[in-house]
């Protein structure tokens, strides 16, 4: 998400709006083994549907700096349970991070050995 002046405010995923629709006492049961009440989860997600994503945005979604190691990365991927990253500079968003792109760079760096 970026504001008017496209400065960077913070990313919500789909995990973000899952917890939201997902009732409270179904989270501890979260696992593939489990299956939600799907009648209970639509019922959530059509009330908030139309309702402003700065009420759902999390405050504290990771970035990164394009400064950042590799390592850093996914370290930090691997902490936050996000499957995607920000990367941001000065405010601005420049694109984001994600396991795969860090595989694939160093799966590249390693064929060239």
């Amino acid at each position: 998400i970026v504001n008017e002046e496209n400065k960077y405010i913070t990313c919500i995923s789909i995990s973000d709006i899952i917890d939201v629709c997902v009732p409270s006492y179904m989270k501890s049961l979260l696992n593939p083994a489990f299956l939600p009440d799907v009648d209970k989860f639509y019922e959530n997600l059509a009330t908030i549907q139309n309702k402003k994503v700065l009420e759902y945005m999390p405050k504290d979604y990771p970035t990164l700096h394009p400064g950042d190691s590799l390592n850093f990365a996914a370290d930090l991927l691997e902490k936050s349970k996000r499957r995607v990253i920000p990367v941001v500079e000065d405010g601005l968003l420049l694109g984001t991070m994600s396991r795969l792109e860090i595989l694939s760079v160093i799966l590249s760096k390693q064929c060239e050995i």
